[in-house]
């Protein structure tokens, strides 16, 4: 028999997640133990334990907050885009915005995914990443705005180059990701801009 999640069984197991994505954003994977998890939700071990599995669980439950709460903020931003040239905009504005925002959750995908570096990632049937900024370049196609011949890849190009501005700002602190990703846009639309009527 599966035993029911109660309303204060939900926001403990938040806790410990923000805990955890805390954790691994301040001292890495190796240094987020279970311990120090649990320490910094405010709890034992045994607690931690009585949600997840192990830390392992703890860490992909954490992964799969980053990422929706992310998509959320993305997917909110590219909906209210009225063209989908202008949806190319609120991806790239959105996800670096949140990014910028949320510097825990950026450190902690940043070590997360270094530490998975090649395995490959459990996103319960979620689509790739580069899928909605793929099907935005292709409307903003449709709609004659824009040009190209694979919205795919130019989709995976501009998901790169985001990810290298943040790596940028990891480096240096004083790195302008406003500007980068004013920067980014131009070249984006220099690229990807059709003919206009």
């Amino acid at each position: 028999m599966t035993r029911r999640r109660h309303y204060g069984e939900a926001v403990r197991r938040e806790e410990i997640v923000t805990a955890a994505i805390g954790s691994v954003a301040r001292g890495g994977m190796a240094q987020a133990t279970l311990a120090r998890i649990a320490e910094a939700a405010g709890l034992t071990n045994a607690a931690v334990l009585y949600y997840f599995s192990g830390k392992a669980d703890v860490i992909d439950a954490a992964y799969l907050r980053v990422v929706a709460d992310m998509g959320e903020q993305v997917g909110a931003a590219m909906a209210e885009a009225p063209t989908g040239r202008s949806s190319v905009d609120a991806y790239v504005r959105s996800l670096t915005g949140f990014l910028s925002g949320h510097p825990d959750h950026l450190r902690f995908l940043v070590r997360y995914l270094a530490a998975r570096s090649g395995e490959p990632l459990e996103t319960d049937g979620a689509t790739p990443r580069w899928t909605p900024l793929a099907q935005a370049i292709a409307r903003g196609c449709d709609e004659g705005e824009l040009s190209c011949a694979d919205p795919r890849t130019a989709a995976i190009a501009i998901g790169g180059a985001i990810d290298a501005i943040f790596a940028e700002a990891m480096d240096d602190p004083g790195y302008d990701v406003d500007a980068a990703t004013d920067t980014l846009l131009e070249m984006i639309h220099r690229a990807l801009d059709g003919p206009r009527a």
